[in-house]
């Protein structure tokens, strides 16, 4: 294989380099935080392998769906805590978000070869996840609340 096939190619004079994390390690975020750490780091992710706009605006669609069924969900049954439905959908939304992002992954990890850290904010973004569910959890109470009452 010819390796000079796979070297970056220069954009108006400068030198166009991929950055990534380890998208296997999306997993961790989806179990310990949820859907938020898989949408703010996936994303992040997706924009600097150079995935399309397109493909990065549906992956926010389903991240901010899932969200929204969340809310529902407690706004609907009253649930004091979503722990369980919270690491469901973000491991699912961590597959969603692995399998879009596979092939320019691999073209990176080829050209590249290299991955970011992902330590420090993967436990920054788990503690706002943690913060968000909670926070989601208190919203959807109070609506559950309103609608019960009448």
């Amino acid at each position: 294989m010819n390796r000079e096939l796979l070297q970056p190619s220069l954009a108006n004079g400068e030198i166009r380099v991929t950055k990534s994390y380890d998208i296997d390690r999306f997993f961790y975020l989806g179990f310990f935080g949820g859907v938020l750490p898989v949408m703010i780091l996936g994303t992040r992710n997706a924009i600097w392998l150079r995935c399309s706009k397109k493909m990065i605006a549906m992956l926010l669609g389903i991240s901010l769906l899932l969200c929204g069924l969340k809310l529902a969900y407690v706004a609907w049954t009253g649930a004091d805590s979503v722990a369980l439905l919270s690491r469901i959908m973000g491991v699912a939304l961590a597959v969603v978000y692995r399998y879009a992002q596979r092939k320019r992954y691999k073209l990176h990890s080829v050209i590249i070869g290299e991955d970011q850290p992902i330590f420090w904010w993967g436990l920054l973004a788990v503690v706002a996840g943690i913060v968000f569910d909670s926070w989601l959890v208190t919203m959807g109470k109070g609506i559950h609340d309103v609608f019960d009452q009448g």
